[in-house]
């Protein structure tokens, strides 16, 4: 059996070189039409403007979507990443400040609580002094027994002023008693001179 082959017009064949041409132009323009409105480093990023994927205009006309080589975190440009980790480091330290001035606020407060501070200025210098519990109350011991020396002290002076005035009234007695001896003795010598002589 013999097979007839159907001779194809040469008007189809240009028709269809002639429609693909148009479209690959089409295409082409509409590529270039992108690069302008969005530059190429967009493309770039969309995977275009190469043989490696992303905008594709094959043969046909046809426009395939390949899938970028860049993963989805690599879409963002270097210094967004620079400000993303700057922003953590602020916040990182930030958090860490705080709770390094919270710490100290408790100290002193514990240390304002348990060391009371008393500061007191001289002529030449001024210091500061942590005063305790135990202190104070040495200090108001040590205030009693000063009052209860003072106290003795007062009185020791006062016996001894008395010790005195003692002194005074016997060396009064001892010599009024001597005047009283010589005036008795005087008063004898009148008398026996007074009295006659017996025969």
């Amino acid at each position: 059996m013999r097979n007839t082959l159907t001779p194809v017009s040469s008007s189809s064949s240009s028709s269809s070189s002639s429609s693909s041409s148009s479209s690959s132009l089409l295409c082409r323009t509409g590529l270039r039409a992108m690069e302008s409105l969005f530059g190429g480093g967009e493309l770039g990023l969309l995977g275009g403007g190469g043989e490696a994927g992303g905008l594709k205009e094959d043969g046909c006309g046809n426009v395939a979507w390949h899938s970028s080589p860049l993963g989805s975190d690599d879409v963002y440009s270097a210094p967004h990443f620079t400000l993303i980790s700057a922003y953590q480091d602020i916040k990182t330290r930030l958090a860490s400040l705080e709770r390094e001035n919270s710490g100290i606020k408790r100290k002193l407060k514990i240390y304002e609580i348990k060391f009371p501070m008393i500061s007191e200025f001289g002529e030449d210098n001024s210091y500061c002094s942590f005063e305790t519990k135990e202190t104070a109350l040495l200090h108001s011991e040590n205030g009693n027994l000063q009052q209860r020396v003072n106290a003795l002290t007062h009185e020791l002076q006062k016996r001894k002023e008395r010790e005195g005035q003692l002194e005074d009234v016997i060396q009064a007695y001892e010599k009024i008693h001597m005047e009283k001896s010589n005036l008795q003795r005087d008063l004898d010598k009148m008398v026996s001179s007074n009295t006659p002589a017996a025969a």
